[in-house]
């Protein structure tokens, strides 16, 4: 039995599911209120995609890709990064997943071990609606030329599809809990694992 990992179907997934779950608690999106690199605090939870940290706020459609000040594609100094308690504590459980003993039959891709929310400051990002002239967008968000070479991004995260990207300066109001342990499927023939915790945290599928 041959296993396939879909990374990019798991991403997509994770921010549909993810804010899709939150838009139906109503009220006003706070992030429609924000501009473009306008220093922000918002509070939310807090989960993985397979290549992205993101931030799910409640009354919002769309997740937001978290990046910490000082990660190069962040444009910011790792200075403007206050690592306090709150950054300590923030760090320890949103990273904090289970993983597969030995023996352990299946596979857990980015099964968080809490389910973490925290009042989030830095600066905001929004990905421009219009593609540049001359060039062309494709369903993965990365930007061509008319030859078809690649020339950029037209939006964050891994892959570049999500409108907004918060970059992390400080961290407050941290609140953890922990999550049960998943289980993993392991069952023959064609199957899927999507492991839930508030909101789509990755795909597998195992092929013939």
């Amino acid at each position: 039995m041959r296993m396939t990992v879909y990374t990019t179907v798991a991403a997509v997934l994770f921010f549909t599911a993810s804010a899709s779950a939150q838009s139906a608690t109503g009220g006003m999106c706070p992030l429609s209120t924000f501009t473009n690199g306008q220093t922000v605090t918002v509070h939310g939870k807090v989960g993985q995609a397979p290549h992205d940290m993101a931030l799910v706020v409640p009354g919002c459609s769309e997740a937001v890709v978290l990046v910490y000040a000082g990660d190069p594609e962040s444009r910011e100094s790792s200075e403007k990064l206050l690592k306090d308690e709150s950054f300590k504590r923030f760090e320890k459980y949103s990273r904090a997943t289970y993983g597969r003993k030995i023996g352990e039959k299946g596979i857990c891709m980015q099964c968080p071990k809490y389910e973490v929310e925290a009042t989030l400051t830095g600066r905001f990002d929004v990905a421009s609606d219009t593609v540049p002239e001359g060039q062309w967008k494709d369903k993965l968000g990365m930007l061509h030329d008319q030859s078809g070479k690649f020339v950029g991004k037209a939006g964050f995260g891994h892959p570049p599809i999500q409108k907004y990207r918060l970059v992390i300066e400080s961290v407050s109001d941290v609140a953890a809990r922990e999550l049960p342990k998943p289980k993993v499927s392991n069952s023959e023939g064609s199957k899927s694992l999507l492991h839930e915790a508030g909101h789509a945290q990755g795909v597998q599928e195992a092929m013939e």
